[in-house]
């Protein structure tokens, strides 16, 4: 790795039900991102994520250990079954294997942990809570998950989630919305836990390059998500796509769209685009690579229109290229988006074709709009927040 680690402070067990792994690459890439901020400030971490799988038998067990190329020590613990659905819910069956794992690895390895830190409260916080109490060692969540009130309909899962959040030393929501979700549904739990830590932006990918003089007079907007159709959705790439053909038809405005992502909506889009008459590319799934060199050299605006975002990782990414964000006024964009760096609209057409109206008339400093991001959440600054929480709850944990 291109980033130097420090001498290793504490020992982290860190659990997650969204890891990278070798049937789903790209499965939450975002807590990869934070175990290497908590990694690179200067911890010694090993990953458990334990994922739940379809099959044809009734159930297979399977783990897989490594260490990747940061020196994250990694086990996959893969729970199969014909009955995925309800092995989700069955938290004593995921609790009796992960601890078989922990068990077999420290025989092996003789793993001793000051810390057990869970992604997510249900089911990993859970789990969380029951290992950090047989351990003896303090237990810290970040929360990535803004369904917390469908669980909390479920009384014993309810009554779980609460046990796991108001016993935790610290909960770190990835956004202030988020923080307040969870609040809304819990407020007995003590607000001194809590600590917003966002995630993280890989810097060293997405960041300002300056682009040259263009003679054509185009203007370029991309946008990123699994466009999948949904009874609930959560992306709405057809109120941009309205809005963007009303701009193009009104002011004869020559708009280029770049639509990155895959998902089962592709062919829809493609067609109302087509009837709309907006030029429009479909990348499909590209890695962030390619990501970052579309949004820092084929885009004058990122446009992301949504029914609700706990952070919304591609809008921080495109932001730390330097480029302006048309977005919708919901969830946690408004913590990201503001007049310097884009605007927020309400989900109608007729107020997205007013944001991107204002947007193209507004000059914004590409450099300026890089530079604050980067400095909110790079590994430096992330791992460095989360460091500070681990130092914290441990010393409270000795004062006891």
């Amino acid at each position: 790795s291109q980033h130097q680690l420090p001498q290793k402070q504490m020992n982290i067990l860190f659990l997650t039900p969204w890891y990278p792994h070798k049937n789903a690459p790209y499965s939450g890439t975002f807590v990869r991102e934070h175990a290497r901020a908590i990694q690179y400030a200067g911890n010694d971490l090993h990953v458990m994520a334990v994922v739940i799988n379809s099959s044809s038998k009734i159930f297979n067990y399977k783990t897989h250990s490594y260490i990747d190329e940061d020196g994250i020590k990694t086990t996959i613990v893969n729970l199969s079954s014909k009955f995925n659905d309800i092995l989700y819910y069955n938290f004593p069956v995921q609790l009796f294997y992960l601890l078989k794992t922990i068990r077999r690895l420290n025989k092996q390895k003789h793993l001793q942990f000051d810390i057990v830190h869970s992604n997510v409260v249900y089911p990993i916080g859970v789990l969380g809570y029951f290992i950090s109490k047989k351990l003896k060692i303090p237990h810290v969540i970040t929360e990535h998950w803004s369904r917390i009130k469908r669980i909390m309909k479920l009384p014993v899962y309810a009554q779980l989630c609460r046990k796991a959040y108001t016993t935790s030393g610290a909960i770190l929501p990835v956004s202030n919305f988020l923080k307040q979700n969870i609040q809304s549904h819990l407020k007995s739990i003590d607000p001194d836990k809590f600590q917003v830590v966002g995630n993280v932006i890989n810097n060293d990918t997405f960041k300002f390059v300056a682009s040259p003089k263009r003679k054509d007079k185009n203007i370029r907007f991309t946008a990123i998500a699994t466009w999948n159709k949904k009874k609930i959705p959560d992306k709405l790439p057809k109120l941009f796509i309205d809005a963007l053909a009303i701009i193009s038809n009104r002011s004869g405005i020559d708009v280029q769209l770049t639509m990155i992502g895959s998902g089962n909506q592709i062919n829809d889009l493609k067609s109302k685009c087509k009837q709309h008459q907006v030029k429009a590319v479909f990348t499909g799934f590209i890695e962030k690579t390619r990501i970052a060199e579309i949004l820092q050299y084929h885009t004058d605006f990122f446009i992301h229109a949504s029914t609700i975002e706990t952070f919304s990782v591609v809008t921080a990414e495109a932001l730390s290229c330097g480029v302006p964000v048309i977005c919708s006024d919901v969830g946690a964009l408004s913590e990201l988006v503001d007049a310097s760096n884009g605007v927020l609209c309400k989900n109608t057409v007729e107020d997205w074709v007013k944001g991107i109206e204002k947007a193209i008339a507004t000059t914004y400093d590409g450099l300026k709009i890089s530079q604050t991001m980067k400095d909110r959440f790079s590994y430096k600054s992330i791992g460095k927040q989360v460091e500070q929480v681990y130092i914290k709850i441990t010393s409270n944990n000795k004062n006891i």
